[in-house]
């Protein structure tokens, strides 16, 4: 059975078509450095900068189920970049927070989370 998922003014029938969203979101952005592959650039990153990408990142950063300790001081911007815990250069979006701070957060938990709440 399909779970339909709301983040923010955005409507997706299904867990996978958020998902595949957020993936074309996440891989607008390569990464800024020297053209090799993600896994040998850690922690190099490209800002989000494109006013609707933001605005659906900040919406679905609200969604994840530690929200508040993800955004902690507030958000200055987002980031894509290699995750710096070595998870085999998977490249993930990044909290930039305003007292100059970052944090990683996953976009299948945020996705996960909002099914489950806004199916009860």
């Amino acid at each position: 059975m399909a779970t339909p998922v709301r983040i923010g003014n955005r409507s997706f029938k299904t867990k996978k078509a958020a998902t595949d969203a957020c993936r074309e979101i996440r891989d607008r952005y390569p990464g800024d450095g020297p053209e090799r592959p993600p896994e040998l650039n850690p922690g190099l990153g490209q800002r989000v900068d494109d006013p609707d990408d933001i605005a659906f990142i900040h919406d679905l950063v609200a969604l994840h189920p530690e929200a508040e300790e993800k955004i902690g001081a507030g958000i200055k911007g987002f980031v894509v970049r290699v995750n710096e815990n070595g998870f085999g250069g998977t490249r993930c979006f990044y909290v930039e927070r305003v007292d100059g701070s970052s944090a990683e957060f996953s976009f299948p938990l945020c996705i996960d989370h909002a099914a489950a709440e806004q199916a009860s």
